[in-house]
């Protein structure tokens, strides 16, 4: 659902719900990772890339997190960190 009101552009509610979750389960990357892409969505770029980073701190392995910051580098033009 909270995947869902990001697409739907409920930025504030998909983050409330996300929040939520993770009071529940706070090791759910994939709802950390959405946190980050709503947050970069909206332009709030230092905390998108502090909750993305913070989990590729957490589990260095996560390749949906690397997807997700390099496609937050490339919106940003930031090209050379893509690489």
């Amino acid at each position: 659902m909270a995947r869902q009101y990001s697409f739907d552009g409920k930025y504030k509610k998909a983050l409330r719900l996300a929040d939520k979750i993770l009071e529940e389960t706070p090791d759910y990357y994939d709802v950390k990772i959405l946190k980050g892409r709503i947050n970069a969505w909206q332009g709030n770029t230092t905390e998108a890339k502090e909750i993305i980073n913070g989990v590729l701190e957490e589990d260095p392995r996560n390749y949906d997190a690397y997807d997700a910051l390099t496609s937050f580098y490339f919106w940003n033009g930031e090209n050379q960190e893509c690489v």
